[in-house]
């Protein structure tokens, strides 16, 4: 029996969604789909992105359909991720470093699609946000395959599973440390037992240990 719908988590921010897609859906139709669903009105500004098999990033193509794409179909349900897409901002960094080779007439059209005033308004907005600075990654405990959100920013760890937050103040947290793709999080009181997490590879795990510290010695030493 051929599925006719999908399930899609969409991990947006801080926040998680959960939508139902046809399976003749197009990127295009998906990416809407989820935006009414988060309530964003800017729909110009954000793209849907996925991992595939081989654990690379993909941005999800509009005029294709998504399962034509190279979503894995292993998970359910899908997972994509909710981000910033400022496709013209890419078009001309690309032209200016040759990965996009084209005519001076049309690379000159294509560096006036840049915007630069636009770009600098919503860059205004997105500071004010509430989630702005903050670096997301997904991963999973040694004892539960549920995904677990561990985010870093300027102040401290959260964790978020399934929309529930928990939050890690810097000024609690003594060590983060990586090992392989195992993770942990050691704290400043003894009572409390260091946290563990999986990542999918060394190079993530590692990537989260410096931002992390990074953060982290930031955070202690501006508090002096």
């Amino acid at each position: 029996m051929v599925r006719k719908v999908w399930q899609i988590c969409v991990y947006a921010g801080m926040d998680d969604y959960h939508v139902v897609m046809d399976q003749k859906a197009v990127g295009r139709e998906l990416l809407a789909q989820v935006l009414e669903e988060v309530g964003v009105k800017e729909q110009e500004w954000f793209g849907l992105q996925y991992k595939d098999d081989d654990n690379f990033w993909h941005w999800l193509v509009h005029d294709k359909k998504v399962l034509s794409q190279r979503v894995s179909e292993k998970n359910d349900p899908i997972v994509m991720f909710l981000k910033v897409s400022i496709v013209y901002v890419q078009v001309r960094v690309a032209i200016e470093s040759e990965e996009i080779l084209c005519s001076s007439k049309e690379s000159s059209v294509f560096k006036e699609l840049a915007e630069a005033d636009k770009v600098e308004e919503y860059l205004t907005k997105a500071e004010m946000m509430s989630e702005y600075g903050w670096w997301h990654f997904l991963m999973t405990r040694p004892q539960d395959t549920t995904p677990a959100r561990v985010s870093v920013g300027l102040t401290g760890l959260i964790l978020t599973v399934d929309n529930r937050k928990f939050d890690f103040p810097f000024s609690e947290v003594d060590e983060v440390w990586a090992s392989g793709k195992k993770l942990m999080i050691k704290y400043v009181c003894k009572n409390i037992s260091t946290t563990t997490f999986m990542g999918p590879n060394n190079n993530f795990t590692k990537d989260f240990q410096f931002l992390a510290n990074a953060h982290h010695h930031h955070y202690l030493h501006s508090a002096i």
